[in-house]
């Protein structure tokens, strides 16, 4: 009995994805496909950040300003995202994930809404830990904030929820499944929209509190959200939870010392030069020929009285280099070295008045 042998053809054999079922045409049909099925979820979720920010901006800011237009691209890449989380599951499960997202970002939206109208303040990823999430005890002022901006609550909610159903009702959306072999295409809108951000947020300048420093160092909420928007605060809010990023500070910083020569002041004689001049003026405007020598002797005695006038640094005795040397976290040990490195002010003839 003759046994058959099996030859491996080494030169045919392929590796990684299977495309031995597609041919050139009908990858490129595949291709097409994927590229009008991919843009479903990121036009949904564009047009709803742009609904959305536009509510918040005019209700919180009275109207619209310069940096409305930079919230609008700063939402593209949010959009990108949340339209690949729901473009590669079957089409059921991409209608479910559209409607929660759609959800989660209209809850962000009524948080923030109350949140100013009730503390007056934006609201921050930060403040949501177990000391200040007790809803409770503020539920008074919840529903009076409720009651009293009920109408931008019903446009933050009400609209986007009624567009999404007729969508759905329609059929103007449609779910389906995009090929995880064209995957990369988000991939490509994600790095073309950060593309445009690092294009046009230099343009708004890169001074202090400005667009450029509020995303890459500074993160404070009342600016970020006025210039910078609810939807890019928040995703630079999480990124910097996950990669926390370093203070911005001159790495050249010295630390200050007192020198007496060099550090003082001509505050006191600027007081008793002024002092002297105010004196001999009404000494000269008198008719008593005694008044000056008492003038003179007045004059001396001020003179006197501002040498004898504390005029050291008013600083703590607080060794902040020894501090930065010994502390682990460098954001903290950069605090401690931009205070050493700060002149204090002096003390004056104020100083100590109303000491207890």
């Amino acid at each position: 009995m003759k046994e058959s042998l099996d030859f491996i053809d080494y030169d045919n054999l392929t590796r990684g994805i299977d495309y031995s079922g597609l041919t050139d045409r009908s990858y490129k049909d595949t291709l097409k496909d994927s590229l009008k099925k991919s843009l479903r979820g990121i036009i949904w979720f564009f047009c709803l950040f742009l609904y959305l920010e536009t509510v918040f901006h005019i209700w919180s800011f009275h109207g619209l300003s310069l940096y409305f237009i930079l919230k609008l691209i700063l939402c593209i890449p949010s959009a990108v995202i949340m339209g690949l989380l729901t473009s590669y599951f079957p089409a059921a499960a991409n209608r479910v994930v559209t409607d929660v997202l759609t959800g989660i970002s209209i809850i962000v939206y009524v948080i923030n809404t109350l949140y100013h109208a009730i503390f007056k303040v934006f609201f921050s990823l930060s403040f949501a830990d177990r000391t200040n999430m007790k809803v409770v005890q503020y539920y008074r002022e919840i529903l009076k904030g409720i009651a009293d901006n009920w109408f931008v609550l019903l446009l933050i909610v009400a609209v986007p929820t009624a567009a999404l159903v007729l969508l759905n009702h329609f059929r103007i959306l449609k779910y389906r499944k995009v090929s995880a072999k064209c995957i990369y295409i988000h991939f490509a809108y994600l790095l073309a929209s950060v593309g445009l951000i690092c294009l046009i947020v230099p343009m708004y300048g890169k001074d202090s509190l400005s667009p450029y420093d509020l995303m890459k160092f500074e993160n404070i909420s009342e600016f970020s959200m006025e210039r910078l928007g609810v939807t890019a605060t928040h995703e630079i809010e999480i990124r910097n939870m996950i990669i926390p990023r370093k203070i911005n500070y001159d790495e050249d910083l010295t630390v200050w010392v007192y020198d007496p020569d060099k550090n003082k002041t001509d505050t006191g004689a600027s007081v008793s030069a002024s002092v002297s001049s105010e004196t001999t003026g009404e000494v000269e405007n008198t008719e008593d020929p005694e008044g000056t020598e008492n003038g003179e002797g007045d004059t001396e005695v001020i003179e006197n009285i501002v040498k004898e006038i504390d005029r050291s640094p008013n600083m703590l005795d607080i060794d902040f280099v020894s501090l930065a040397e010994s502390e682990k976290n460098e954001n903290v040990a950069a605090i401690h070295r931009y205070f050493a490195s700060v002149e204090p002010s002096y003390k004056n003839e104020y100083t100590g008045m109303f000491k207890g």
